[in-house]
């Protein structure tokens, strides 16, 4: 057909690229528009920005697609709008109205009359031709995600299909908790199959050290936070998290701070999630680690996000493990004092080593957010394509954080004070100074001054 249909912003709507000066001693930051197809990605080039629209053109294929624009920014510097504006989407080849039904395209269906679309098959059905008035139920030992014009097999089950979490600490001293066990949802192992690894039974434990920083309640035998101004490096603690928080002296800082490196329960403030054809519901608990969880089809979003606020200036790290065959994970933050995003890790092949990242937050509320995307343009049903494409966090660190527990006491640099019990040094104002011991500020004697506040 020659018709065309096309979208595209009134006059009184348009926002024009702004036109601004390219300043000699800076280097602007890039960024870059992706014009993602469903079944091929264009990557347009990187640019600092444009003073007009600039026209980009492609060909399609008969038959639908996905059309996806990506904006990505590195973080070199931040400065004119940091965003991309699509003035006009036109294509051809298309129908103006629906002067004629469309089939209800594979792995979907519908059996109403008047249908304005089409379902995606549930889960464990399939649509494996057009115009389908119903899903069929996947065979016996076979399995398929939403919308799904095929089933695939089910392999026999492995520790990787189910997942565990521990119960809440209860007395009577040392304490104990329960391990649970249950399956992965969606199930898409076969529990039937000889060679499947049962689910465990439930079974007690013994409750574990508490985080550096924290210590165990003595009542209510859940991990706290030392008291503001105390601290606990974790040492002290025996393997049931009892230990004593040491305050700090004068001089001396006791800065807050979530030092996670035991994952038996979800933070507070933290959420997951998945969106796509989903192996698991989202990030996984598993004691030493959360993982992006196993077993997810084609294009798949994992995402984790954990919300903090920080007192002070602070700092993020963490540590990843990315093994998968093509993979990505990204990490952004958001925030009132801005942004931060882009891709931290891309793996094109088996990255599977551990790599730490460490960058700053500012004050404030910060969430952060991670996110594990699948982009495989086959799905393998391999076992060590299903057992093996993840991406795992093994330790997240934050200071100067609202809620966090001390690990140590921080001498305050020169210019700064703290009284003893201080959670943070405290700047000296312009024309004072601080004394030797950081404990109080004195003034500048004659002859001498101080312009700037913590000097």
């Amino acid at each position: 057909s020659s018709s065309s249909s096309s979208l595209s912003s009134s006059s009184s709507s348009k926002k024009p690229v702004k036109e601004q000066p390219v300043l000699a001693q800076s280097l602007p930051p890039l960024r870059s528009l992706n014009n993602e197809l469903a079944d091929r990605v264009m990557v347009l080039p990187k640019t600092s920005f444009t003073l007009t629209y600039v026209d980009f053109r492609a060909n399609l294929t008969a038959g639908y697609h996905t059309l996806r624009w990506i904006y990505a920014k590195d973080g070199s510097l931040s400065g004119g709008e940091d965003a991309a504006f699509i003035d006009m989407i036109e294509v051809s080849g298309t129908r103006f109205a629906d002067d004629a039904c469309t089939p209800c395209q594979k792995g979907t269906s519908t059996a109403k009359y008047g249908s304005e679309r089409c379902d995606d098959c549930p889960l464990n059905t399939y649509a494996n031709s057009e115009n389908m008035t119903s899903c069929k139920p996947c065979p016996t030992g076979t399995y398929s995600f939403e919308g799904s014009a095929s089933c695939l097999p089910r392999l026999a089950c492995t520790e990787n299909d189910f997942d565990f979490n521990h119960t809440r600490c209860e007395g009577p001293r040392p304490g104990t908790q329960l391990l649970q066990y249950h399956w992965l949802e969606p199930i898409i192992c076969d529990p039937s199959n000889p060679a499947s690894v049962p689910l465990p039974a439930s079974q007690p434990l013994a409750c574990g050290p508490c985080d550096s920083g924290f210590h165990r309640n003595e009542r209510t035998y859940q991990c706290v936070a030392c008291d503001s101004g105390s601290y606990t490096d974790g040492k002290g603690q025996g393997n049931d998290g009892f230990t004593t928080c040491t305050p700090c002296g004068a001089g001396q800082a006791a800065i807050k701070e979530f030092n996670i490196t035991n994952f038996d329960a979800w933070m507070a403030n933290s959420d997951s999630g998945c969106a796509g054809k989903c192996g698991s519901r989202g990030w996984r608990l598993r004691g030493d680690f959360i993982d992006s969880g196993v077993g997810h089809g084609l294009n798949v979003d994992v995402w984790f996000s954990f919300d903090v606020e920080l007192y002070q200036p602070g700092t993020l790290s963490f540590q990843y493990f990315l093994n998968c065959s093509l993979c990505k994970l990204t990490f952004s933050t958001e925030g009132p004092h801005g942004n931060l995003n882009g891709s931290i890790a891309n793996a094109y092949g088996i990255l599977a080593k551990n790599v730490d990242v460490t960058l700053d937050l500012p004050i404030g509320p910060t969430t952060l957010f991670f996110n594990f995307n699948k982009q495989s343009t086959t799905f393998d049903s391999t076992e060590e394509s299903r057992r093996n494409d993840l991406v795992r966090l093994n330790y997240i660190f934050v200071d100067g954080v609202q809620g966090g527990g001390a690990s140590s006491c921080t001498p305050c640099s020169q210019g700064s004070v703290a009284n003893q019990g201080a959670d943070m040094c405290t700047n000296c104002t312009a024309g004072y100074q601080s004394n030797a011991q950081s404990t109080n500020c004195v003034a500048c004697p004659p002859g001498q001054f101080s312009s700037v506040s913590g000097v």
